[in-house]
This record gives C-alpha cells, structure tokens and sequence, in this order.
C-alpha cells in the first residue's frame, strides 16, 4: 500500500485510513511457529486485516523489538544508499578546531572510544573523579568502567532496559571537550558504512543545534534538515513514507539559547508545516513531531536536566566520562602520530605527569597535548611543554569556540577564579547556586553557556538539588591562579599573593600555575594585567626559600616545578647558582620530574651537589638525567633495576673527576664484567664514598677485586656487593681508622676460602663475619689458621643456618673461640654459648665442632622439644675434647631442676670451665623455679667455678610460683643470684625491659620511707 505524504498532512492519520467495504482477516502463528509478514503492494484487500505475531529479535545487541524492515518502495531503498553515501563522503573527515582549508583529518585517525556510563553517579563518587590525581584517577576510571556502573558503547545505547522496553529518546551528556561532537560524526558515519544501528531504523537525521540560533523566520522541521549534510529533496521524499524508521541525532541541545518554557500557537504535527524554530525543536523533542521516530540528543551537564524535561518519559540518560587513561589515551597518541615509538614517547612523557595524565582524560586536551607535541618537531623527553601552557592552551580553544555569547573573556574568567579559588580555601570542589550567583554577576554565564563548569544532579533524601564543579580539581586550581593576573588592582594582587604564599603547603599546586601563568608568553586573554611586582615577588620569594638549609625534599621537588613552570632560563640559572644543595632524598622521582630536574641544571654549566639516593632512578630516568649529572661537582646516586646494557649510562652519568658521595645500584643484575668496568669508572673520580652494587654472582675472584678497590681508594669507606637470591648472598668490605671489616653472607665455602686467603695478604684487618649456608668440615679449621697467621684481626665470626655460629677473638690472653646455638623450639626455645681461651690445633678445634653439630643434631633436626635439648647436652659428655673451655651461656625459657642437673654436671665434668651464666629470657615462661634454684645451692660446686642466674624468681614465703603460673605476677622479681662456692648472692635488677608495672611497684617500694614519714608528720601537727 503506497503511502502518498502531502505537505501539512499529518502522517498518522494519512496511514490510518481504512475502507468501510473491507472484511475482517487475520493471520496467526500457532504453535510458536513463524510467518512471513505479507507485502501488501498493489492488491486490494478487504476487510479488516489482523497479523499477529510472537517475532521478537535482538539485533547487534540492541534489543529492538521490532526491527526496521526494507523499505517496501524500492525507490526508496536507493535514494537511501545514496543519502548513505554522501553522509560517508561528508563525515569521513573531521575539522580540528586549528585546521585550516583542506586540512581535515580523518574520523579514523582521531576517534577513540570513550567511556560512556548509564548509572547515576552519588555525590561521593563524583567528588572522588574531581579530587584524584594519577594512578588514584585511573583506578577510580577502572571501577567506573566495570559492570557495576552499567559501561555502556555507541551501539548499545538503544538497547531495551530492564523491562525490555527500548528507549524513545536517548540523553549523551558530556561536559565541553569530552567528545560529544565527534561521537555524532562517528554514529553518522558508522550508520551510513552499514555498522550500526542497521536494524534500528531506515534513517538517521543530524541536527546540528548551533546552526539554529541565528534563525529569525518560521520554519519546518524538513527546513531544518537543510542544515543536514547529505539531505536533499530526494531524502525529503524518503522521509514522506510514514513506514520509515528514522533516527534524529540532535548534537548540542546546550547551544540552544531558547528557553523552551513557553511556545506561541499551536506546536507542529507534521515536518512540513513551518513555526517558530523554538516550536519545532520543541515538538520534536516533545514526541509532538513525528512520534514515532528516535531522538539521541548530546548535551553538556548545564543544560541536561531542561532536556530531560522536554523528553518523553521513555528515556535512558547517559555520561561521557572521557578516555580511561590506561588505554583510551594511549590508544589516541597511536592514532595521532601513527608511528609507533613516537606516539610510545609521546604517552610515556605524558603518562609520568601526575597533573596533565589526569587531564588527558579530556579528549579535547589529549588533542592539544599531542598537538604541542607533534608542533615542536623536537625530541618529545627533552621539550616537554609546561603543564600550564597545556592548560592554556585549552581555556583558550573552550574561549574561542565554545563561549559565544558569555560577554568578555576577562570577566568571565576573573568570575571562574573567584569560585575557584573560595572553593580551594573551603575544601570545597561541589558549589551549590548560591556560590555560583555569588562569584558571577551575569548568571548566564555561571550555568547556561559556561563550557568550564559541570552541572551535577543529586538527589538528597526526597529532593534534587543541582551542584557545579570544575571539570576536575586540577581546573580550579589553574583558575584560581588565573585571578592573581585578572585583578584590577595591583595592590591587591600583590596582597593576596603574599597571603597565599604564606600558605604554600596548602596551595602547591596554585602557585606552580602561577609561576607558569608569569612566563612572557603565555596569552593575554588570561594575563590581563601583567603586574611585574607579581612576577617580582614571586621570583624573590623563591630564592628567599632556597637560603632555608633545612628544606626537605619535598619542598624541594615544588620549586624545582615551579622553575620549570616559569621557564625562563636566566633566573632559572640564578636559582640554581643559590641552591648550593639539591639533596632529593627517599622521594620517589617520576620521570616528569627527572625532565624538570634536568631542564634545571642544564641551565647552568655546573652543579655544586646533587644527591639522589632512593629515589627510584630507573635506567630510562637515568638515560634522561645523564647530561646534566656528568656536570655535578658532587653527586649521590641510587638507581634502580639496571642491566649490563645500561652500564655504559651509569659510567657516562658520573663523569670523570666527581666527589661521589654514594653509589648504589640496587635490584640490579650486573656481570662481573660490568662490575669491573664500574670499578674502572670509580677510580676515575676525585673522591668514591659508599658503593652499593647488584650483581648476578660472586665469584673466586670477586674477593680479591673488591679489596684491591677499597685499598686503593683512599675514601671509600663501605663496598658492598650483593646477589639476589634466596636467601640473598653478599660481600661487604667496610675500612675505617682500625682496618678492615669484612662480612660474607651465604656463600660457598670456596668462595670463603678465596676471602680469608685474600684477607691474608692485606696489612690490616680488624674483623671478619662470615656467614655461610653450612658450616663445612673445613670452615673452623680455615678461621683458627686465619686468625693465628694474621697479626691485626681481633674477631673473626662464622654464622650458619640453622642459627650457629664460631667466633675467634684474640686479645692479650690469647685467642679465645667461642661456639653460639639455637636448639630452638617454637614455645621454649634454648640458646647456647661456649667459649674457650686455649689456644687448639686446628685439628681439634674441627674435631670438636664436627662432634657437638653431630651431637646436638643441628645439622638434621635444628627444631627440638626441650627435654630433647636437655637430654642431646647430657649425653655429650666428651667437653673435653675443647680444652680450656672456660665459659658457658644458656638462655632458656625456666631454669628447672633437670637444666640445674646438667649444669652440675657441667662444672664436675669441665675442669677449666670458670662460669657458667643461665639467663630466663627466651619463649613465654622467663622464671627461675624454686626446684633449679635449691638444687643448685644445696649441691657441691667447684669453689673456682661461678654460676650465675638471671630471670624472675617468686618472692612469696610459701606457696611459691610453679612452672604453670604467670611470670608476670606481682610476686615474681627479676633478681641476680650469684654462687661461687658456698657464697650466694641475690639482687633486684631493674632492666631496661622491664614492665610498668615493675617500675611502678620498684617506685612504690622506693617512696614507701617517705610516705611513712609523711604520715608521721602529718600526725604530729594535728
């Protein structure tokens, strides 16, 4: 049935004609089977004619209950290829706001999905996306991105809702520069190449809102469709069929300046029939006009809730949130530079400024950005631009094409720092209208056209209330400097300057912006009145602050910023020239601010010292800073994970003839080839500290190399080498006036043996520890023959795993050696000390160390119960095999009666054993039981032989305290008992970890004289 549509006739009421003749029909499926809807072209037909069916698809995952069917004419179905095709013609290119005649750009070569979400966001989580910066911001972007929040793409945005209803009208909001106007090129020209939407509808419609303000005379909704790039008269034909499925893509409803609160006459039925242009867009929108038809409408946040209003009930609501920066940024630096490793530059540089990585969420400033960047035609890691100049640059493009009809640039902008700038010093980054009529004189400017200020609807309890904020918390920080330089009055700039500088800590980020806000060339339309006393003061507060010596690294990083921000190289070259000083210590430096540190040093020929020691130096931030730490007079440095590749960096980056306060190249894996060469690089310089070094190994000649270094480099007074393993292994040197301190931890016993031979050629050694995986057959016998055969070591240590350890110590006496191990257990754990001041044979020494490792079964069972430990120390009887074996420590948990037995038999068994020291310390049960302590005073001892006990002992006369009862009671005392023949002393002892309420009940017992005697006089005078 052919549909003839004449102009100002109402297409619903045109196809709803029927014949009083016709007879009823109707066709049904039954069974759940399927019938093909009839083609009732050039037939008469009779009746009333029902087609009842259950079809119901789901086409690209839009939902659409009922599918947009071939055109029935096909004349219809060509004039509509046609319309596709020169929509593709027309939107395959995009205008970039700086793109002069013929200088278009592919769509292809710029769009990039956005994040677009459906669920309404609290006040929480909108204030969180304004506060974070950095990582934070692309972890919150994440969650936004999840399920949780209902992510929604271009192709889903009409699909059915919960209740499988598919949306009448569909908002997009964005604020200014998110992308708004590139999604509805995209959609046109993804519809028109047949990728999405083909199913939804025959025709899809663009209404570009900008083009309608300036239109005086009545007009039809066909008129406007003129504007439309692609539509002719024979797409006006198309559009008569009242069988058309039709897609109307309103972009820009905020740049309507209609108030769309009141329309005269009566509103337009049919889109051939002329009105007022408010009336149309008003019915349209209304479902007034063509009812039938989809509306995707693209607005800013200002203008959002006055368009859901206007819509019908049937809607679904959606927020451009901008790029994820994880992979939306990268993925338009890809786009934009198409080389790879230039757009890899490009978004490394960026991705490393806490500040512009933030904003480039921000397609708009994504765009100037890689911009900036591809204009310079310079090294993008050395020629990063200020971050202010970014900022800028964007304010500037939002004035030029997104503020018509907002008055004066100066006023609106001096309006925005006045919010911005209450709101920083309220905490405050949500502003209710009040803030807003309060900051802006001319209301318009504050919410209708403002492309700098987000509108927000929260719902409180039961009401709406409408918030504003800033794009993001970097934005007002930017305005608010912007109004330093939009003041009228100098005085008063100058004023409020000094104040805000008074407050610096809490405006960092406000007074950096100014700093760049005070370079020469940044556009006068956000410099209206360039006071020099701004620029002045600014300038001599900075180097009044670089006189403070006690200035942390924090502080230190800000002014650097600041430096940079400004950009001018002569005062730059002054401030550095004043900073005798830059010690950047424990703060973790971005490669941002590796690329400010190096623009300020490379400003002056030379550095009097620099120190960066764990501050996260990488071999790519070494690789940047290494032209200007060549230049420092003095230099500390730590740098991070670096390989074999990069030692030629590192070697380049200390230069020759430097005082090299410190080295250290932590997380590393470096050859011993690449050790050397560091080496030869360190004997190069004028002075060599401590040298901290990385490495994949620590070979036989390793030793040798490293006390050749520290002996020949007069300064150095701490070489370490460390390999990471498990467990880690290291060799460290350590010289100072007494000679050499050598430590070895979990090394072969090879490798111990090439450090003591080693060691026996140098003139001065004080001590050596070693600590080995086992301790070998040989190891004991190695460290008597070092000890004996090298005049100036006084202490060797050996410690192994499980906790054992020999040390050799020689004094005036002679060489005494002693045996130290833990016969652990998880609840009383015991430890044991020996020591001996004969001088044995190295055989004997070995003898005895092999037997007390097998005895004690430290070498299979290290774990024991401490009736195990007790009954492994009783059986080994062969003490004597250690002559002069003159001291014994044990830490236990509780002396009892079975350790008193086997001291006792210690002393009986040991003829040179001149004190044996048991201390209560170790494990939950620290006392001296009354059992240990009586068996001990009532038995024989030798008169030559000491014993001593420490540890808490019960003071009660009876009843005394058991095993069992808590160590802690009031009645336990940490004493000293001392027996020496039949003498036996006992004292309190107050140790520096006892309790408080030992102190308070030793300071009781202290006062308790005076307090008596208190009492005593206060008798007396009643």
């Amino acid at each position: 049935m052919e549909s003839s549509l004449k102009r100002g006739e109402d297409p619903e009421e045109a196809a709803s004609g029927s014949s009083p003749e016709a007879q009823d029909g109707k066709i049904v499926a039954q069974g759940g089977s399927h019938v093909l809807v009839p083609t009732l072209t050039g037939n008469t037909v009779q009746g009333n004619i029902s087609i009842n069916s259950n079809i119901h698809h789901h086409y690209h995952g839009l939902g659409v209950s009922a599918p947009a069917t071939p055109p029935q004419d096909p004349d219809h179905t060509s004039k509509i290829n046609e319309y596709k095709t020169s929509v593709c013609s027309e939107y395959k290119k995009v205008k970039e706001y700086n793109s002069g005649p013929g200088e278009n750009v592919l769509l292809a070569d710029r769009y990039t999905e956005l994040l677009i979400v459906e669920k309404p966001r609290k006040q929480s989580e909108r204030e969180e996306e304004i506060r974070c910066r950095g990582k934070h911001h692309q972890q919150v972007l994440k969650t936004r991105a999840s399920e949780a929040h209902r992510r929604i793409t271009v192709d889903q945005l009409f699909k059915p809702d919960d209740g499988g209803e598919v949306p009448k009208a569909v908002i997009l909001q964005g604020h200014s520069g998110h992308g708004k106007s590139f999604t509805s090129q995209k959609i046109m020209y993804d519809w028109a190449s047949g990728k999405v939407f083909q199913d939804l509808v025959h025709l899809v419609l663009h209404l570009e809102c900008k083009n309608f303000n300036e239109i005086s005379e009545a007009c039809s909704l066909v008129d406007l469709l003129g504007y439309c790039p692609g539509f002719t008269s024979e797409t006006e034909e198309v559009l008569r069929d009242s069988t058309m499925k039709v897609l109307f893509l309103i972009d820009g409803f905020d740049e309507l300046k209609f108030s769309f609160e009141k329309t005269c006459g009566v509103p337009p039925k049919d889109p051939f029939r002329e009105a007022p242009v408010e009336a149309t867009l008003s019915a349209l929108l209304k479902g007034l006009l063509l009812p039938k038809c989809l509306l995707l409408v693209t607005t800013r946040s200002t203008a959002s809730d006055k368009l859901s209003r206007l819509l019908s009930s049937s809607q679904r609501f959606t927020d451009i949130l901008g790029f994820t920066e994880e992979e939306g940024v990268k993925k338009y630096f890809q786009r934009f530079f198409k080389e790879e490793l230039l757009a890899k530059k490009a978004f490394d540089c960026v991705r490393t400024n806490e500040t512009l990585y933030t904003a480039c969420s921000i397609p708009v400033i994504c765009w100037i950005t890689c911009t900036v960047f591809r204009e310079q035609e310079m090294d993008i890691i050395k020629e990063l631009k200020t971050t202010t100049s970014i900022f800028v640059h964007f304010v500037t493009t939002l004035l030029e094409h997104h503020c018509q009809g907002l008055g004066q640039p100066e006023t609106l902008l001096r309006s925005l720092g006045q919010l911005a700038e209450r709101g920083l010093q309220e905490h405050q980054v949500l502003f209710d209208e009040k803030s807003l009529s309060e900051a802006f004189p001319d209301p318009s400017q504050a919410t209708k056209y403002n492309p700098f200020l987000c509108k927000h609807l929260q719902t409180i309890n039961v009401k709406q209330e409408r918030k504003y904020s800033f794009m993001h918390l970097s934005f007002q920080e930017f305005f608010t400097a912007c109004q330093y330089l939009m003041l009228e009055n100098e005085e008063e700039a100058l004023d409020k300057l000094k104040e805000l500088l008074g407050n610096v800590k809490r405006f960092k980020p406000v007074v950096q912006f100014l700093f760049g806000l005070s370079n020469k060339d940044i556009d006068p339309h956000l410099k209206k009145q360039s006071w020099p006393s701004i620029q002045d003061h600014l300038q001599e507060w900075l180097l009044s602050i670089l006189q403070n010596k006690s200035m942390g690294a924090g502080d230190m990083l800000h002014l650097l910023h600041c430096l940079y921000e400004l950009h001018e190289d002569d005062f730059v070259r002054k401030a550095i020239r004043c900073w005798r000083e830059i010690w950047l210590i424990n703060t973790a430096l971005t490669s941002t601010d590796c690329l400010v540190l190096l623009y300020c040093l490379q400003c002056c020929p030379t550095i009097r010292s620099l120190k960066l020691t764990r501050c996260d130096i990488t071999a790519d931030k070494l690789r940047m800073l290494q032209p200007a730490l060549s230049r420092c007079e003095e230099l500390g440095l730590t740098v991070w994970r670096l390989s074999d590749a990069d030692v030629g960096v590192l070697i380049s980056a200390l230069g020759e003839g430097t005082i090299l306060a410190e080295l250290s190249v932590a997380g590393s894996s470096l050859s011993p080839e690449s050790v050397e060469q560091v080496f030869r690089a360190l004997y190069r310089q004028k002075s060599v500290g401590k040298v901290h070094l990385s490495v994949t190994t620590i070979t036989v000649t390793t030793p040798a190399l490293c006390l050749e270094f520290i002996q020949n480099t007069k300064t150095c007074p701490h070489l370490w080498l460390e390999v990471n393993s498990s467990p880690p292994s290291s060799l460290s040197v350590k010289k100072d006036s007494r000679g050499l301190s050598v430590e070895i931890s979990s090394l072969s016993p090879e490798i111990v043996e090439q450090v003591l031979s080693a060691l026996s050629r140098q003139k001065a050694v004080d001590k050596v520890y070693l600590s080995v995986k086992t301790i070998a057959d040989t190891t004991a016998a190695l460290c008597l023959d070092f000890i004996q055969n090298t005049e100036t070591c006084l202490k060797l240590e050996v410690n192994s795993r499980p906790p054992f350890s020999l040390s050799v110590d020689k004094d005036s006496r002679g060489i005494r050696l002693g045996v130290n191990s833990l016969l652990s257990s998880t609840m009383s754990p015991v430890l044991l000390t020996l020591s001996q001041a004969e001088s044995p044979t190295s055989g004997s020494f070995t003898d005895f160390i092999d037997k007390f490792c097998d005895a004690t079964g430290l070498r299979a069972n290290p774990h024991r119960s401490p009736d195990d430990c007790i009954g492994v120390l009783e059986s080994f009887t062969e003490w004597g095999t250690l002559p002069g074996l003159e001291e014994v420590k044990l830490e236990v948990s509780c002396l009892t009666e079975s350790w008193a037995h086997w001291i006792l038999n210690l002393i009986h068994t040991c003829p040179t054993l001149k004190e044996v020291k048991l201390q209560a310390s170790l494990g939950f049960k620290v006392c001296l039981l009354e059992e240990g302590i009586s068996l001990l005073q009532e038995s024989n001892r030798r008169p030559d032989c000491t014993v001593t006990l420490t540890g808490r002992r019960c003071t009660k006369p009876s009843g005394k305290c058991t095993e069992e009862d808590n160590p802690q009671l009031g009645c336990n005392k940490k004493v000293k008992i001392q027996m020496k023949g039949p003498n036996v002393t006992e004292e309190i002892v107050v140790s520096d970890t006892c309790t408080v309420a030992d102190i308070k009940r030793h300071l009781r017992e202290a006062f308790r004289p005076f307090m008596q005697l208190s009492q005593k006089v206060q008798i007396l005078s009643e």
